[in-house]
């Protein structure tokens, strides 16, 4: 029962949160997660703020999770995420 709750948080976190995530926060919302001195710093860089606005795109986010998703399913990292808590945790 334990294996397929997490089975299924897998299916929650990888599939249906990054969808929901960029919908719900592309735009002025997306700021809203980030700390405000963070936010400041981040403001006054200018190629930050371009490199956000870029990977805030719905094609660019979609390919990035896209390649971060099919790379937790090459044998080696899911191994390697069934074998250390660690690294579990970052696939999470």
């Amino acid at each position: 029962m334990l294996r397929l709750l997490n089975l299924l948080q897998h299916v929650l976190l990888g599939d249906s949160a990054p969808a929901l995530i960029l919908l719900g926060l592309r735009g002025p919302l997306s700021l809203l997660i980030v700390p405000r001195p963070v936010l400041r710093r981040v403001a006054r860089v200018r190629w930050l703020r371009r490199a956000g606005g870029w990977l805030l795109r719905p094609p660019v986010a979609l390919t990035l999770w896209a390649v971060v998703y099919a790379g937790w399913h090459i044998p080696a990292a899911y191994d390697a995420a069934l074998a250390d808590k660690w690294v579990h945790d970052l696939e999470h």
